[in-house]
């Protein structure tokens, strides 16, 4: 297919072409939605964004999957997982860009039509999650949504993807409804949306992706190799170091969202 010939089976995930890839996903889908299911065109957006990124995050991760049966050390680890990390934060940076160009660009009914399921969610959230008490809060949600993101990978083997879709549209319909507050001055407009909600918005979804990617490539072991076999215990050592990796982050972005971005703005 057109979308995953973009990332070829065995390339490492490179940051360039993989937030090319998500950049174009969103705007693809939201196209092919408004035209074939028009009254559902939201919530089949993010399906069809989704189907898109599978295929090359299969790829990846299959690909991510053999490499981790020889990691003996622990620079390789660090080496291995920062580079594939770093192409698939490419991937969500894309993403919110795309979504956040559709907002910014569409009329007032197809804006309402692709983004009413994240604006309801978002009023659903307003005001709920503010000041210190509210830190013990995001971290409890966080890591639910965590748990959610290593079942997925575990059990159905890309479980990243919805998480990565979801919350790149929210975080772009957040940016959207607070650039429009800034429509006379647009360069500070984009500069405090990306500011306000990457601050905290980047270490989150990079604990989902962390968490994703742990839960995936221990689902491909499970299939491929047997049970305690030398190949297999690689493979949990780096699961449970990437779960561990992924549970600080949460933290880190909870602290971020409570203590900083209110100050800030």
């Amino acid at each position: 297919m057109v979308f995953e010939s973009i990332v070829k089976s065995g390339d490492h995930p490179a940051f360039v072409r993989l937030l090319a890839f998500g950049f174009v996903a969103p705007i693809a889908s939201g196209i092919t939605s408004y035209v074939l299911f028009k009254p559902w065109a939201g919530i089949a957006a993010l399906f069809l964004c989704m189907i898109i990124l599978i295929p090359a995050l299969y790829s990846i991760l299959t690909t991510e999957e053999k490499i981790t049966e020889h990691i003996d050390t622990e620079s390789v680890f660090i080496g291995e997982y920062g580079h594939v990390l770093v192409g698939l934060m490419g991937m969500f940076i894309g993403l919110t860009a795309g979504y956040f160009l559709m907002f910014v660009s569409l009329s007032g009914e197809l804006q309402s039509l692709l983004f009413s399921v994240q604006q309801t969610d978002l009023h659903a959230l307003n005001g709920q999650l503010i000041g210190g008490d509210a830190f013990f809060q995001i971290v409890q949600n966080n890591f639910r949504v965590l748990g959610i993101t290593v079942l997925l990978s575990l059990f159905y083997g890309i479980g990243a993807v919805h998480v990565m879709v979801w919350n790149s549209a929210l975080i772009a319909t957040s940016m959207g409804n607070f650039f429009v507050e800034y429509l006379g001055h647009p360069a500070q407009g984009v500069l405090f949306s990306i500011t306000r909600y990457f601050a905290h918005g980047l270490p989150e979804i990079a604990a989902y992706v962390v968490a994703g990617l742990a839960g995936s490539i221990l689902s491909i072991a499970i299939m491929k190799h047997q049970f305690r076999s030398e190949e297999w215990w690689r493979v949990v050592k780096s699961s449970a170091q990437l779960f561990g990796i992924s549970g600080g982050l949460v933290i880190i972005a909870a602290l971020i969202e409570v203590f900083i971005t209110p100050w800030l703005y």
